[in-house]
């Protein structure tokens, strides 16, 4: 009889027949879990019941069955692990407060690791339809906010927003992704609070995410983002960027170009015209019809867009092509709420009561996001179409029962590993 706490296999379930390929097997091998545990320090000293290297793996299934409990999400990871290390015998799950406790041993760097080790370009030139505009891969960056459990832990390290009418009554989450555009694979991610001392603005987390930005590379940003500052570092990148303006953001016209776009400056703040000074091209344009329908816009809905870019040179980005590609902007909207709604099976709040775990959490979830980009993505190569016409829910839908059904880890077509069970 297991213990207290403890799930035995059930009977009948052989788990010869629940371990198979595994969708998310190849993303994740062995090799980069164990390298990225050593290189946040959390390799055993002495052997666990549940070595970090499963609980980054488990971390990543929390985010594939948010509205599971921890111990039957564990039951699912522990049918692989135990089988490739050769255990016999009843499948045994720890008790909710042994994972608990596993995961913080664990603490968010692995998993946080692991997506930086994933979150490299996608797309492919000249295959991946979508994803280029020209010679450049465009990306975008963007933000939103999730809701965490309202503890005093997560209250004091996140905060609480709120307005004149008081504070908020979650602590929440101010998460930015930067974002590739065609295959809405995350490049790189960053978060922090949304309240008091504790508030991040989406411009203060934006440059830890620039490192992953290189040359011919194409970076769209509503405008939100444009500030001298942040545009100069952005631009340092090698990257071009075609960032949107506010309605009084100072924009002289300095010549006027062919396409009807015109050559501007952005002046440094706070130096009377006599700083720095970046050259940029502005292309502005009227949005008259709806871009879903194409219908005209009556007067009141007709707004004014206003696009900086360091492409300078209208031959090379003409200005007509510029404007209609900003709309690919929308792409970050799409995956944040491929994330909040379908991942997450529309859970508003996360599961962490403490920080650490929160942000375990999170990486966790845009990890997980990330893997399944990337199967759509590659399904899209192998049918040659556009992976935005592959579906996302469906796509996760097919995932969870592939990994209920063969378990989420498979094994080596030569059979266990040697070794597992030294971890």
């Amino acid at each position: 009889m297991p213990r207290r706490g403890q799930v035995k296999e059930k009977a009948g379930d052989r788990l010869v027949d629940r371990v198979g390929l595994g969708v998310l097997a190849a993303q994740f091998p062995d090799v980069l879990v164990d390298r990225v545990v050593a290189e946040a320090g959390r390799r055993e000293r002495r052997t666990r019941d549940l070595p970090a290297a499963l609980m980054v793996r488990y971390v990543v299934a929390l985010a594939l069955f948010p509205s599971d409990g921890y111990d039957e999400v564990m039951r699912q990871v522990k049918l692989a692990d135990d089988w490739l290390s050769g255990s016999a015998g009843p499948v045994k799950v720890p008790a909710t407060t042994a994972i608990t406790k596993a995961r913080d041993r664990l603490g968010p760097e692995p998993v946080k690791l692991l997506f930086e080790q994933a979150a490299v370009p996608m797309a492919l030139p000249r295959r991946t339809v979508g994803a280029f505009y020209r010679r450049w891969r465009v990306c975008a960056v963007d933000g939103t906010t999730l809701l965490v459990p309202d503890t005093d832990e997560n209250a004091a390290a996140f905060g609480k927003p709120g307005n004149d009418q008081g504070e908020g009554a979650l602590p929440q989450v101010r998460l930015l992704g930067l974002v590739e555009c065609g295959t809405r694979a995350l490049l790189a991610a960053g978060f922090g609070g949304t309240g008091g001392s504790k508030a991040a603005s989406e411009q203060a987390l934006a440059p830890g995410l620039l490192s992953a930005l290189r040359p011919g590379m194409l970076l769209l940003a509503d405008r939100n983002f444009l500030g001298f500052a942040l545009f100069a570092k952005a631009a340092a990148t090698g990257a071009d960027l075609l960032w949107r303006a506010k309605k009084d953001r100072r924009l002289p016209v300095d010549a006027e170009l062919a396409d009807g776009s015109y050559l501007s400056h952005l002046a440094e703040p706070g130096t009377r015209g006599k700083g720095r000074k970046i050259t940029v091209r502005v292309v502005e344009y009227t949005l008259d019809r709806d871009p879903d329908t194409a219908d005209p816009l009556p007067a009141s809905r007709k707004e004014t867009y206003r696009l900086v870019t360091t492409i300078l040179d209208p031959a090379t980005a003409p200005a007509a092509e510029l404007a209609a590609l900003y709309s690919d902007r929308w792409e970050v909207e799409t995956l944040l709420d491929e994330i909040k709604v379908h991942q997450q099976d529309g859970r508003l709040v996360l599961r962490s009561r403490t920080p650490d775990r929160v942000e375990q959490e999170v990486w966790g979830i845009l990890t997980l996001h990330r893997a399944l980009r990337k199967l759509i993505h590659d399904t899209a190569l192998v049918e040659g179409i556009d992976p935005d016409r592959l579906s996302f829910t469906h796509t996760v839908t097919i995932v969870r029962r592939q990994v209920v059904r063969r378990a989420l880890f498979p094994p080596p077509a030569d059979g266990p590993c040697p070794g597992r069970g030294d971890r």
